[in-house]
């Protein structure tokens, strides 16, 4: 069963040298939409990935765009487009790219994420996917300059903190990046301590695709965090149900896809949502 239909978003390597081709050749593999019939999927809605946002790190002529396209070699399982994100020169700690629009998601009911990907040619096949819970983000959160923490809305669910002042309000200068996530995690040199109850310490797991369109399933068991102190469970926080993994899938706030530094990467995506095997043992791969 599909509710909703969605792209999303990836990277591509910037463009070759004059006069040499800057895309790979695509293939027109044979592809067997089948492989989705043993799955209800949750679809995300389009209307999420209006606005996607993106973030090169800086590097002399680093550059990352997503744009919707069609497909060149026809439509993938009744879809003429799929999100495309290019990018390249990200020499410092990579890059990555989200969604504004990405609203409050009840996936209890599913069993991991899901979507049609590819990685044409000579670029980068491996990435890691980051996904919030009530536990890990506040979209309501607002900061300014003089306040150090927000609390979570009384109605709004959320369990974590915001910290707005990122290096603890230490007087220093220049920014400091988690390098396993991208994350900026100060604006000074210092950084404070994080708490057991500060949001952040998203849920990752790292996947790999291939140069042809596959189907691919990631289980939420997949989805772990980092040993710190706002780990889930903690004395402030309570784990969600989905086994193998502390997400609260019943709220999931946010998705973002980080590729690694030095990684030429096109990457197309389509179909995203949310799986689960259909009760009457459908057949897929």
């Amino acid at each position: 069963m599909v509710t909703a239909r969605a792209f999303l978003l990836g990277l591509l390597p910037v463009a070759a040298a004059a006069g040499c081709s800057a895309y790979p050749t695509y293939k027109n593999t044979p592809i067997d939409c089948t492989v989705e019939s043993a799955y209800d999927v949750n679809l995300l809605d389009s209307t999420e990935f209006s606005m996607a946002w993106t973030s090169a790190d800086g590097s002399p002529h680093a550059s990352m765009t997503a744009d919707v396209e069609n497909i060149p070699e026809g439509p993938l399982c009744g879809s003429t487009t799929a999100l495309v994100a290019r990018g390249g020169g990200n020499n410092d700690w990579g890059s990555l790219f989200g969604f504004y629009g990405f609203g409050k998601h009840d996936e209890s009911g599913q069993e991991g994420l899901s979507f049609w990907a590819r990685a044409p040619g000579n670029t980068g096949k491996g990435f890691t996917v980051l996904m919030d819970d009530s536990n890990t983000y506040d979209p309501n959160a607002t900061c300014t300059a003089d306040a150090g923490v927000v609390p979570p809305k009384p109605d709004s669910g959320i369990a974590c903190s915001t910290s707005c002042t990122l290096d603890g309000g230490s007087a220093a200068s220049g920014t400091v990046i988690d390098t396993a996530t991208g994350a900026v995690l100060s604006s000074g040199t210092l950084t404070a301590p994080k708490t057991p109850n500060e949001c952040g310490n998203d849920y990752q797991t790292v996947t790999t695709v291939t140069g042809d369109w596959k189907f691919y399933t990631i289980p939420f068991a997949m989805f772990q965090q980092q040993p710190q102190p706002d780990r889930v469970p903690n004395a402030v926080f309570t784990a969600g149900t989905s086994p193998g993994t502390a997400m609260v899938t019943s709220s999931i706030l946010n998705m973002i896809f980080r590729f690694p530094k030095e990684s030429a990467i096109e990457l197309w995506i389509d179909h995203l949502g949310f799986y689960r095997h259909k009760q009457d043992g459908g057949i897929g791969q």
